[in-house]
């Protein structure tokens, strides 16, 4: 794991080379509850490019809402908060820990499927177990 400071606690950042869910794989596309795949490599690369260092510097969710608001983006997918929920928020990724030190996914394969598909080596889950 990598050590970070998001000020959120619980969550540790996850090599993605140590995550599998080969036993529960994604079905039927990338799509979810409206999203499509446009929507969810647009959250992983605004993670990693946007939310993530910000994030680092201390910015809270509430900052990135009131950003939102500022640009005309309080509402729909793609909005920084919500990205800074999918990942550091009550919708964050959810991973159960191996006896062999792996992790099995419990929620957040999608992300982490594009996020692998990007190069993002490094995501931010809560480990259960």
């Amino acid at each position: 794991f990598r050590s970070v400071g998001y000020g959120v606690p619980g969550i540790a950042d996850v090599p993605l080379g140590q995550v599998s869910f080969d036993d529960n794989p994604i079905r039927g596309g990338l799509g979810r509850g409206g999203a499509d795949v446009g929507d969810y490599r647009w959250a992983a690369e605004t993670w990693e490019s946007v939310v993530r260092p910000v994030g680092l510097a201390g910015k809270t969710r509430e900052d990135f809402a009131r950003r939102d608001t500022e640009r005309g983006q309080h509402v729909g997918f793609r909005r920084t908060a919500g990205v800074y929920d999918m990942f550091l928020g009550d919708d964050s990724i959810r991973l159960s820990r191996r006896s062999d030190g792996s992790f099995d996914v419990v929620g957040g394969r999608h992300r982490i499927e594009v996020a692998r598909q990007l190069g993002i080596t490094h995501l931010p889950a809560r480990i259960h177990g």
